[in-house]
């Protein structure tokens, strides 16, 4: 009985050993997910449909994403936005937004990012949109400019609507704070302590596409007020000159125009 517990225990260590093995040979694949690095924080997609509000309409949305990096942090994000239609076919909106960073290790920073994006959104046909932004914006890495652009496509209808978007992203920083990261290099064992790493934002560059679904709570074109219910799905994808990293979020959003 205690041979085969032995026994047990032997390929139980092995099994660690050929995983710890397996995850050294990915890091070796793609080297700079496994360095440790600090982005520059980007403007996280918009949640909308390619057709603009009309000239003088107006919107109020209040968002909510979810999500984190393979080789990196949860995050979760809150924004909420106001529209203007300026033409029938051009928007423009003001969004301030606040981004939590939940570390994984003890002793990592936990900060907030705080933005403000200003954007403007031109639709040449009802199913086609091109899209910016321009946001500063402040995080425990010190202050930053962030940029998105990008286009929209959508099936306009008064039931459910689907959408797809594509953009890129771009983050400067323009006076980077030292952060101080704890990581663990894949131990878990309680006797190892964590080692820490010193680094600064670098200037970030990326994509971003999202698919998701609208669903308008009124069918009446002719109403003062339509609310509407939006989630999506996004991945991002970033790139700074010594790492890169993938991010999925899930977001939801309210809105009412008038």
């Amino acid at each position: 009985m205690l041979a085969a517990r032995g026994r047990r225990l032997t390929r139980s260590k092995r099994a660690r050993g050929a995983l710890r093995s397996l995850l050294v040979l990915l890091c070796s694949a793609w080297s700079s997910a496994c360095t440790v690095h600090v982005f520059s924080p980007v403007n996280l997609p918009p949640l909308e449909s390619s057709a603009t509000l009309g000239e003088g309409r107006y919107s109020v949305q209040g968002e909510a994403y979810v999500g984190g990096a393979i080789w990196g942090p949860k995050i979760s994000s809150y924004r909420a936005v106001v529209a203007r239609g300026i033409t029938p076919k051009l928007d423009v909106s003001l969004a301030p937004s606040l981004l939590l960073i939940h570390a994984r290790e003890p002793g990592n920073p936990r900060g907030n990012v705080y933005s403000l994006r200003a954007g403007v959104k031109y639709a040449p046909e009802r199913w086609l949109a091109f899209s910016a932004g321009l946001a500063p914006g402040s995080s425990v890495g010190g202050s930053y400019l962030a940029e998105d652009f990008g286009f929209t496509m959508g099936g306009e209808n008064r039931y459910l609507v689907p959408f797809f978007s594509a953009r890129g992203v771009l983050s400067v920083p323009l006076r980077a704070r030292t952060v101080r990261i704890m990581y663990d290099d894949w131990d878990d064992s309680p006797e190892e302590e964590s080692q820490a790493y010193f680094r600064k934002p670098l200037f970030t560059s990326g994509w971003q596409i999202v698919q998701g679904l609208k669903l308008p709570l009124t069918h009446d074109a002719a109403a003062k007020v339509r609310p509407s219910l939006v989630c999506a799905v996004s991945f991002t994808g970033l790139y700074t000159r010594r790492a890169s990293d993938l991010f999925g979020m899930f977001g939801c959003a309210a809105e009412a125009t008038f």
